[in-house]
């Protein structure tokens, strides 16, 4: 593995999920010159990517580090998300008429893939999506166990925690484990994947209120 240094090392972590440049400058805390500099060197040695929206690590720069980057798994099965039961149990609905939130009660049961229900279901389904993609946790590579549900869990009410208070906090210990949490952009990928054009115009409508809500509710919708 190629010797690479601990400011690169943050910067590729950093741009799991996607960055743009003052946000790179703003999260590192470093000049603009030496970000130009570090940006230029790891696009030239393919460990990140230059796209529209910003700066993206690239596989071959996610190798470069010593973590491991996790994200809870979303199941592509016909298996409901947590997620989606949560947010109907609670009556978390964000982008939802009051008749789409009464299809959504039955978005659990035998009736989802009825004309009328499914799209209510996909939509949830799309809200879910973002949920486990704005999340990311960094573990070191040589740790053999895998985060389980209960471990997403208690990284998700630490987060619920962050929002609610809006303070931050460090750990200084030997074990350092590193959480990117980006909802604006995980909400953004699946809009720009939804092949169903009404459910995509749904959620780019409703996207404000969706972020406003979810962030509102995420302890509740999570747990």
């Amino acid at each position: 593995m190629e010797k690479i240094s601990l400011t690169k090392l943050q910067i590729l972590r950093l741009c799991v999920n996607t960055k743009t440049w003052t946000e790179i400058i703003e999260l590192t805390g470093l000049s603009k010159p030496t970000i130009k500099s570090h940006l230029s060197k790891l696009v030239d040695q393919g460990f990140l990517d230059k796209i529209a929206m910003g700066y993206k690590t690239t596989s071959k720069g996610i190798e470069q580090s010593a973590f491991k980057l996790n994200r809870r798994e979303y199941a592509t099965s016909d298996k409901i998300p947590s997620e989606v039961h949560n947010m109907i149990n609670e009556a978390i609905l964000p982008g939802l008429t009051l008749k789409d939130r009464v299809r959504a009660i039955f978005a659990m049961g035998i009736l989802r893939n009825l004309k009328e229900i499914k799209p209510v279901r996909l939509f949830l389904n799309d809200l879910s999506k973002a949920i486990r993609d704005s999340v990311v946790v960094w573990l070191p590579k040589d740790l053999s166990s895998e985060l389980d549900n209960n471990s997403y869990k208690v990284v998700n009410q630490l987060i619920a925690k962050q929002i609610k208070s809006v303070q931050k906090f460090e750990e200084k210990g030997k074990l350092q484990i590193i959480i990117d949490f980006d909802l604006p952009l995980a909400l953004d990928n699946v809009i720009n994947d939804q092949k169903d054009e009404a459910i995509k115009k749904k959620l780019i409508e409703n996207k404000e209120k969706i972020l406003q809500t979810l962030y509102n509710n995420w302890a509740r919708i999570t747990k």
